[in-house]
């Protein structure tokens, strides 16, 4: 087979290989209850865990100062729960299910945690 031909074969079955790449790309946004948009955000950590083990994440992000994050062809695939924390902030966790070649995202709202009782605030 002339070289020629077989770039051209390599170029046309290229895109076939990416559609079963097994990656998954996912973004969101965190928006942060009492906190005006065009505010400062609070940083928060974003974490993704396999449902068998929710004791070390998979993938791990934190938001920058507009809530925005981002996991670029690094989080798993299947059944995963993702998590996003922030101090001061009720923790939001959804279990999900991320196919190969997943590009999606998600925006997050995350209320206020409620002062204790007896607490005092500064």
């Amino acid at each position: 087979m002339p070289a020629g031909v077989a770039v051209v074969v390599v170029g046309l079955l290229a895109p076939l290989a990416w559609a079963q790449s097994g990656r998954a790309t996912f973004t969101g946004w965190v928006a942060f209850d009492g906190v005006a948009y065009v505010d400062k955000q609070p940083v928060a950590t974003v974490e993704i865990f396999r449902v068998e083990d929710k004791t070390k994440a998979a993938a791990t992000a934190t938001t920058d100062e507009h809530g925005h994050y981002a996991f670029s062809g690094s989080a798993p695939l299947g059944e995963v729960v993702l998590r996003i924390s922030a101090p001061g902030y009720v923790t939001y966790e959804i279990t999900m299910y991320v196919p190969s070649d997943f590009n999606g995202n998600l925006a997050t709202l995350l209320k206020k945690a409620e002062a204790k009782a007896g607490a005092t605030r500064p």
